[in-house]
């Protein structure tokens, strides 16, 4: 397989055409044709066909997508050290991301990040409001629900798994539960209700099986329930990755997962494709996620 030939793929994967692919990289549609075909016969399947709006990438090369961009950006920094240059990309990156996923599974990481790019400088946004990545409030989005709006790339990530988590302490001094029909004799923790008119499936769950007077705490924030947790005041749904990442919780019933994995994408502006400084907190960002 000519390594090459890669970006000729990841280009038809983002400009959706033939065409459009062959301005960005400086060549003509029948080469980007003949590129395509020659990977197609090195990977003995079909990895782009066409749509009533272009072409698009099938599952077997959609697969292959975050691969090739981190070749992509591998390859940009040796040309940069090539050119005698290793500082790499500089400047701020603005991420918005649920208050949990921050503190629980980005920012543990992002020393490794640092690490690599000393010259990138990241600046957190944790709140309930969806920041506007169109209107610049934010150049990178976590978000579990993928937008509507084709001025924005979206990157699907590893879907989040729900779990019930308990204090050592709480399972110590009571009877853990064996079964679902257990959990309505515990006390239990909460997220704030955002609207009625639009039930969180993790809400409608703990609603169905647990009396709503035994939800003795609600918060907006994902630390504070972590904390009301590990003190010992009761049972709480959140994400296995934020759970498993507190030593001092316990995952209850493991055998039997809360709800369906949520869906979770990283977002950014179509404009930022060629922005070496988004880019690069992008990869770092589905790498620790997944995806």
């Amino acid at each position: 397989m000519n390594w090459n030939d890669l970006r000729f793929l990841l280009a038809v994967h983002r400009h959706r055409s033939h065409e459009k692919a062959a301005k960005a990289l400086g060549v003509d549609a029948t080469t980007v044709g003949r590129k395509l075909r020659s990977l197609e016969r090195a990977v003995g399947t079909r990895l782009v066909r066409r749509v009533a709006e272009g072409h698009v990438l099938t599952p077997a090369a959609e697969v292959l997508v975050p691969a090739i961009e981190r070749i992509e950006l591998d390859a940009v920094s040796i040309e940069r050290q090539a050119r005698g240059s290793d500082a790499g990309p500089t400047g701020t990156v603005r991420v918005t991301a649920s208050d949990g996923l921050t503190n629980y599974v980005l920012v543990p990481t992002l020393a490794l990040l640092r690490a690599r790019h000393p010259g990138l400088h990241v600046q957190w946004v944790s709140e309930s409001r969806v920041l506007d990545l169109a209107r610049r409030e934010a150049d990178i989005a976590v978000r579990t629900v993928r937008p509507s709006n084709p001025n924005l790339v979206a990157h699907r990530l590893a879907p989040l798994r729900i779990g019930i988590f308990a204090s050592k302490p709480y399972l110590r001094d009571r009877n853990a539960p064996r079964h679902l029909r257990d959990l309505k004799a515990h006390t239990w923790l909460g997220y704030v209700e955002p609207s009625p008119a639009k039930k969180d499936p993790a809400l409608a769950w703990l609603d169905e099986h647990v009396p709503r007077a035994r939800v003795v705490l609600r918060a907006t924030t994902a630390s504070t329930l972590v904390e009301a947790c590990a003190a010992g005041l009761g049972l709480v749904l959140m994400y296995e990755r934020i759970g498993q990442a507190d030593p001092r919780l316990v995952q209850v019933l493991p055998q039997h997962p809360a709800i369906a994995p949520r869906e979770v994408w990283a977002l950014h502006h179509e404009d930022d494709r060629a922005n070496a400084r988004v880019q690069v907190v992008s990869m770092w960002i589905r790498d620790v996620m997944g995806g």
